[in-house]
């Protein structure tokens, strides 16, 4: 059976390269709580940083506009 969903914001593509326009999806991860957490914006990576993530990677390139 096909299943349809709805999206309440912009579709994404996540490129394997950097490019003009092109923002880093960072990996953080917490050895406290056995989590990880991708995220993108500045603010987003303070807040990480602030809970004990350390960053892992960057996994991927999101288009500014995401």
């Amino acid at each position: 059976m096909l299943q349809s969903y709805i999206t309440h914001g912009p579709e994404c593509w996540a490129y394997g390269t950097p490019g003009v326009g092109r923002v880093p999806l960072e990996l953080y991860w917490s050895e406290e709580r056995t989590d990880v957490w991708s995220l993108s914006s500045n603010a987003s990576k303070r807040q990480a940083e602030r809970e004990g993530y350390t960053r892992v990677r960057t996994t991927a390139w999101l288009s500014e506009s995401c």
